[in-house]
């Protein structure tokens, strides 16, 4: 899906965080996807309902006004009343509810997966100069971007490497990956995608398709990958990775190497391999609640000029090369999925240089609370 911006309703359910429960601030020390030690809300892997994206409602609203005005000849809803009627899911009262209660409503993750997001929604503000009333060079939000991108993969291999790993640590390692899917998939990530290292930004993105089969691979081998498994949004979150992908070869990014390699030797790209896992599974992407991902499936089989079939062979260490591919990517970066590109952790003098009106923005929150990451963006 391409970049795009968010209406005021979506930003407004996007913006719910875990700030205001009684858990432990996250600090410096407290890597993004390690477990919370603080006091919790809920347990971490509990179910909760997740609000739908607007994209993927405004999708539906406007294919099912179609159908409907092609035999009445009348024009389909305006932005304004799609965004009546999304809103309308939030006066439920619905959010942040365990699913059970919900049965019907197809969008939810794991607690764990939401207090990630919500991180990764702050962090991506931290990065955005436009907010603090600053300007340092054109494509700093966009690099602030990718250095969030990269503390996503260390917190999933900060799992993926853990010895004797449990059933809690392959729990963690798919709330990454799927926090990273809602992420990417309700981001303003314009900044990301038109960054000037578009080399680098089209390895980062083969890497992220890597990260998820690599996360699927974990599942199969701890038999968590089927139709009733215990890891409810399978099929949502291969949907969601599936959907967030699905156009960027508009904006020049491949999802295989074959513009690599001789063709007979290239890895198959990795959204067919997502698709496979699905059929592996048993799991039918079309109940996903993501809008017509049975067409998603269509059009990669279209693209690969043939069904897709389910995945063959049997779940083995590191399968997707994962440890070489993070290898990789790293060489690319002096600090790698650090915090350079965070403007909340800079000096007071470093910001008030770039601030438009040459104070610091931040003047009014103590030092304590900035270091502690203990701030939230309006």
């Amino acid at each position: 899906m391409p970049p795009r911006k968010h209406t005021r309703s979506e930003d407004d359910a996007n913006q719910a965080s875990t700030s205001s429960d009684k858990r432990q601030k996250k600090t410096n020390d407290a890597p993004e996807g390690d477990e919370d030690t603080g006091s919790e809300k809920h347990a971490p892997f509990e179910y909760l309902t997740l609000p739908r994206p607007m994209h993927d409602f405004a999708k539906e609203a406007n294919h099912n006004a179609n159908n409907e005005n092609e035999e009445e000849e009348e024009e389909g809803p305006d932005e304004d009343e799609i965004d009546e009627e999304y809103q309308a899911q939030f006066e439920t009262g619905f959010l942040q509810s365990p699913i059970a209660e919900h049965s019907d409503h197809k969008w939810f993750c794991f607690w764990q997966t939401w207090k990630l997001l919500c991180d990764w929604r702050q962090a991506a503000g931290f990065c955005d100069p436009d907010m603090f009333g600053m300007y340092v060079y054109n494509d700093f939000a966009g690099y602030g971007l990718q250095e969030i991108v990269e503390r996503m993969m260390v917190a999933f291999d900060n799992q993926f490497k853990k010895k004797g790993r449990d059933e809690d640590t392959v729990k963690h390692m798919w709330a990454v990956v799927a926090a990273m899917a809602h992420w990417l998939m309700t981001a303003e990530l314009g900044p990301w995608i038109g960054c000037e290292d578009g080399d680098r930004i089209n390895k980062t993105i083969k890497a992220i398709g890597t990260m998820f089969l690599t996360a699927l691979n974990e599942l199969d081998k701890a038999g968590l990958l089927k139709a009733d498994s215990p890891i409810k949004d399978l099929a949502l979150v291969m949907a969601v990775y599936l959907e967030w992908s699905a156009d960027l070869g508009d904006y020049g990014f491949e999802d295989d190497d074959r513009d690599e390699v001789d063709a007979e030797d290239a890895k198959p790209n990795w959204r067919t391999s997502v698709v496979a896992y699905a059929k592996k599974a048993g799991i039918d992407l079309a109940t996903s609640g993501v809008f017509a991902a049975d067409k998603l499936v269509t059009s990669l089989e279209e693209k690969d000029g043939a069904s897709i079939a389910p995945l063959a062979g049997q779940a083995k260490a590191d399968r997707w090369g994962w440890k070489k591919t993070l290898a990789s990517l790293k060489k690319l970066s002096a600090k790698f999925g650090g915090k350079e590109y965070d403007i909340t952790q800079w000096t007071r003098a470093e910001r008030a240089k770039h601030a438009f009106n040459k104070k610091d923005p931040l003047a009014n929150i103590p030092e304590k609370e900035l270091k502690a990451g203990n701030i939230k963006m309006a």
